[in-house]
């Protein structure tokens, strides 16, 4: 496997090289490092398992093919007064051993879930997937967080690159649904979510806007990247091509922020706690967006990207819900910036 050239100055945190890069060649350094894969595309084939009625909405559970002999279950909660093109947010969990479970609000971890909860109240279609690995996707034989059933399979792929994969079809099935029309799409995570969805975004031009709650600190400032890459695949595994980099951080090919720019001109909020765990975290970020809003790579901002950054540890406050939904709010309501 060959090394693709480094991204930043010698320095190490340097942001202007960013600039020198086309989208193109962000966007295969994306594709690089989450690997190769052999899966075609197929018929979604969906269906509505079972519907749970609550007091102002329904909850669904849905199935749908992922792969040709794969199919995969998640759920979609609906206004019981859903208004027509009513926008779609995508809802990702985050490292919860109940997947989906979490941002539906089936999991009893306020602190951490229950976001498409609170987002199907104010009037979004919420489509909650449940990645590999976790929750009913758990394989019978291993422990959640386990992925080398799947490197077995797919050994030049990766992890990262299947969850994006698997929400993209079930994206493709939901938005085929008689009655689901939406006006614009949005895609909310928090912590490993936030990271999935920021790729997805990047990748996906159907997503409008994106709001990343305690998502990944930027990997050039890391002072290991181990986390990202391990050698052990009963651990959640994202990317093995960063496992050369594991060492000099400040070399990597491919940034969280290269997502923020392959994403722009549409809306991103990047959402980050100041506390112990990593303290300097919305910072960096805020700086990187700084430098890509003066950028090329801008275009005509919907709204510049932006950084909320509040008090606390790795979890969701009162400050940060509202923000990421006064956001969503904003830039998915219809009849908003073209």
């Amino acid at each position: 496997m060959a090394l693709l050239p480094t991204v930043n100055s010698s320095s190490g945190h340097g942001d202007s090289s960013l600039t020198s890069l086309s989208r193109d060649e962000m966007r295969e350094r994306l594709h690089w490092l989450l690997g190769e894969s052999s899966v075609t595309q197929c018929a979604p084939d969906i269906r509505i398992e079972s519907s749970t009625s609550f007091d102002d909405y329904e909850m669904q559970r849905i199935s749908y093919f992922v792969e040709s002999q794969e199919r995969v279950e998640a759920l979609l909660l609906l206004p019981k007064e859903l208004k027509p093109g009513a926008s779609l947010v995508v809802c990702l969990h985050q490292t919860h051993r109940e997947g989906m479970k979490s941002p539906a609000g089936l999991a009893g971890d306020r602190a951490s879930g229950d976001f498409a909860v609170d987002l199907v109240r104010r009037g979004f279609v919420c489509f909650v997937p449940e990645e590999f690995c976790f929750g009913d996707r758990i394989d019978h034989d291993r422990e959640w967080l386990d992925t080398t059933a799947f490197y077995q399979r797919h050994p030049y792929w990766s992890a990262m690159g299947k969850a994006i994969w698997d929400v993209q079809r079930g994206l493709d099935a939901v938005l085929a649904m008689d009655g689901i029309k939406p006006e614009r799409v949005g895609v909310m995570g928090h912590s490993h979510g936030a990271t999935t969805g920021l790729l997805l975004a990047a990748l996906d031009d159907r997503i409008d806007a994106t709001a990343a709650h305690c998502g990944p600190r930027l990997l050039r400032y890391s002072e290991d990247l181990m986390n990202w890459c391990r050698d052990d695949t009963r651990k959640y595994r994202y990317f093995p091509r960063l496992m050369p980099y594991r060492r000099r951080p400040a070399d990597v090919p491919f940034d969280f922020d290269m997502a923020a720019a392959l994403i722009m001109p549409r809306s991103l909020l990047v959402l980050h706690n100041v506390g112990k765990r990593q303290p300097t975290t919305a910072q960096e970020w805020q700086a990187a967006l700084e430098a890509l809003s003066e950028s090329a790579h801008a275009g005509e901002l919907e709204s510049p990207p932006g950084v909320f950054s509040f008090g606390g540890e790795h979890g969701f406050t009162d400050a940060s819900r509202t923000a990421a939904y006064e956001f969503l709010l904003a830039r998915l309501s219809s009849g908003d910036a073209e």
